[in-house]
């Protein structure tokens, strides 16, 4: 006897609407939560990135109103569509350890352009550390006549025959004691192309070479950067210009996988 074909059939259920519509909506609350928690840490873009807003911001989000300090900043140039500098700040953290921040101005990169980012927690604040309330003042002095300052070195701004990653560069000079001249090393991005990875860890661990001298010498082709009232002038450096408040600018360049960083300048903001 022929056995007939057995078809098995599966009754689908019908989705319902309110069920589409409590997916939608658990989605959307992801986005809102995700979207919140990073707003959390953006900054406010006034006028001026160094307002006495922006600093009672990073101080909320850092949670440390009466103990945040700055380690290290860095300031190339750019012109006002392309803000880019970095300020690296320490606060009060959990367990005895200070929690650690990088403050971001960066209107390029497709994120919000100014904004507060964790790194890692740490045991001690470094030496020379600056508290950013008194930091916050100069630097905003300085980015008001950042243009006028970078104008002042036109031909240092060009990059010679094979040159690369040409910038001028404004910068901290927290917990050092002399004044670095000079400095050649190797670049990031060579030891990064290196094929063989033992040949670029041996870049990377290539120590390099600096030239120092006592704040109390004379250097000669440095020039002292004065920003006070809100005019900018300069002379020829002369010992003791520099001190523990001041910043210095610097011209680097990458030629044949060597990274050349030259000071160029002291710079001095005096408060008014």
């Amino acid at each position: 006897m022929k056995k007939g074909r057995e078809t098995m059939f599966i009754r689908r259920r019908a989705v319902k609407i309110w069920q589409v519509l409590l997916i939608v909506a658990i989605v959307l609350t992801v986005f809102m939560i995700m979207a919140l928690m990073q707003g959390n840490y953006n900054l406010p873009t006034p006028e001026t990135p160094f307002s006495q807003e922006v600093l009672e911001k990073m101080e909320s989000i850092s949670g440390s109103q009466d103990n945040l300090y700055a380690t290290a900043f860095t300031f190339p140039e750019g012109d006002q569509e392309e803000e880019r500098f970095v300020i690296s700040l320490s606060g009060a953290g959990e367990n005895g350890r200070r929690q650690t921040w990088n403050a971001i101005y960066y209107n390029q990169d497709g994120r919000m352009p100014y904004r507060m980012e964790k790194t890692e927690a740490v045991l001690d604040l470094p030496e020379g550390a600056e508290a950013l309330e008194g930091l916050f003042p100069r630097l905003g002095a300085f980015w008001e006549n950042r243009k006028t300052v970078f104008a002042l070195f036109p031909d240092e701004k060009k990059a010679a025959k094979g040159e690369t990653d040409v910038q001028l560069d404004v910068r901290d000079r927290f917990g050092e004691d002399g004044l670095l001249l000079k400095r050649e090393s190797v670049s990031a991005l060579a030891a990064e192309s290196e094929s063989s990875p033992s040949t670029a860890s041996d870049a990377e661990k290539q120590e390099s070479s600096e030239t120092r001298i006592a704040l109390d010498k004379e250097a000669e082709g440095i020039m002292t950067i004065t920003i006070s009232g809100g005019k900018v002038t300069e002379e020829e450096y002369q010992p003791g210009d520099c001190t523990e408040e001041s910043f210095v600018l610097y011209r680097s360049g990458v030629q044949d996988g060597i990274r050349t960083e030259t000071l160029l300048a002291v710079v001095n903001v005096e408060e008014t």
